[in-house]
C-alpha cells in the first residue's frame, strides 16, 4: 500500500521494475555488470477502480491506460563482478519476500498473504538442503581485495611441449641453434647458421614440460629449478623408407658442401663394434644403439 501525502489515504497499488538497459537473462547481466552499472524505473500502479483492479485475482489486468504507471524511483545495480569468487553462492543463500517491507507498504490480498507462508518455507527449504543456517545475512559480504580469481596450485601431471620436434641436420661438428619456438621469429644475421669454418650448424629442438592442475590449467613450466626432472630418449624410427627407396634404386645422390656425389651398389653392414667411424661418431651410435649401416660406393 502506499500512504499519499495529499489524500492522507492508503490505496492499494501494484508495481513493476522496468529495465532501462536490455538484458539477456544471467549471462547478459554477467556481462553487463562487468561493463557498467545497470538502472531500472521503479513505477507503481494505482488502484482507481477497486472493481476492474481486483486484489486477489492474478490474471486480470489492470488497464494502463485508466491508470498509468508513475515512474516514482531509480532501481541502480552497481558496476560488479557476479561471478567472482564467493558471489554466487552469497547470492543463493539469499531470499526473496513481498513481506519485508514497512508497516505503511504491507502487502494486500490474499495472494500476498499466500505469498508470505510459500516464500519463507521456501527459502528455508533450500538452506537446509544446502547446509546453511536459516537466516538472512547479518552484514554486506565485503568486496575482495583483488578480482583475481582463485587458481588451483596443485600440480597433478605434467605435458611436453610441443608434441613433436622438428630439426634440421647440419655438418657443423660441435655447434648448433635453437630452432624457432614462436610462429614468427625475429631474422637473424646471415651467418648465424654457420660456423667459423662455413659448415652448417646442425638445429637443436628445445622442448618444455608444464604442470596441470585438475581443471586442465597451466600453473606453471617445470624446471630443474622447482621439479626433479629425468630425459631418456630411444629411436623411433628403425626402419626409415629412405633404406628401401636406395636399396629399390641402386643407389642415390649425395650433395655435401654443394658437391654432388653419385652413389651406387648399396649394401646394408651390420657392424656392433662401428669400428670404421671415428671415435665420437661411435659414442653417439652406441648411444641410439646403432648397429647397422649402409654402404655406398662413389666414383668420385
Amino acid at each position: 500500500m502506499l500512504n499519499t501525502s495529499l489524500s492522507r489515504r492508503y490505496i492499494p497499488i501494484r508495481y513493476r521494475v522496468h529495465p532501462r538497459t536490455p538484458l539477456i537473462l544471467a549471462a547478459g547481466l554477467e556481462k553487463r555488470l562487468k561493463e557498467s552499472e545497470v538502472r531500472f524505473r521503479f513505477m507503481v500502479q494505482f488502484r482507481t477502480n477497486p472493481e476492474a483492479m481486483p486484489l486477489d485475482e492474478a490474471t486480470v489486468r489492470w488497464s494502463e491506460e485508466a491508470s498509468p504507471p508513475v515512474h516514482i524511483a531509480d532501481l541502480v545495480l552497481p558496476q560488479q563482478d557476479i561471478s567472482s569468487r564467493g558471489q554466487p553462492s552469497y547470492g543463493e543463500n539469499l531470499s526473496w519476500n513481498i513481506w519485508r517491507v514497512t508497516k505503511e507498504h504491507t502487502p494486500q490480498g490474499s495472494i500476498a498473504d499466500a505469498r508470505r507462508v510459500v516464500y519463507a518455507a521456501s527459502a528455508d527449504l533450500r538452506r537446509n538442503v544446502n547446509g546453511i543456517s536459516t537466516g538472512e545475512p547479518t552484514e554486506t559480504r565485503p568486496a575482495l581485495e583483488s578480482s583475481s580469481p582463485c587458481v588451483d596450485q596443485s600440480i597433478v601431471h605434467a605435458a611436453i611441449f610441443p608434441g613433436i620436434g622438428i630439426a634440421r641436420i647440419g655438418d657443423s661438428a660441435t655447434e648448433y641453434y635453437i630452432g624457432p619456438e614462436v610462429v614468427d621469429p625475429p631474422s637473424e644475421p646471415p651467418d648465424y647458421y654457420r660456423d667459423s669454418a662455413g659448415a652448417l650448424k646442425r638445429e637443436a629442438a628445445r622442448f618444455r614440460i608444464y604442470g596441470y592442475n585438475a581443471a586442465g590449467e597451466v600453473v606453471r613450466e617445470l624446471t630443474g629449478e622447482n621439479a626433479d626432472i629425468k630425459w631418456t630418449v630411444h629411436l623411433a624410427n628403425r626402419k626409415a623408407e629412405w633404406v628401401e627407396n636406395v636399396l629399390a634404386a641402386g643407389g642415390c645422390e649425395l650433395e655435401i658442401r654443394g658437391v654432388q656425389y653419385q652413389l651406387s651398389s648399396p649394401t646394408i653392414v651390420h657392424d656392433p663394434s662401428r669400428r670404421r667411424f671415428p671415435i665420437p661418431v661411435r659414442a653417439v651410435l652406441r648411444l641410439i644403439g646403432a648397429n647397422d649401416f649402409m654402404h655406398l660406393s662413389t666414383s668420385q
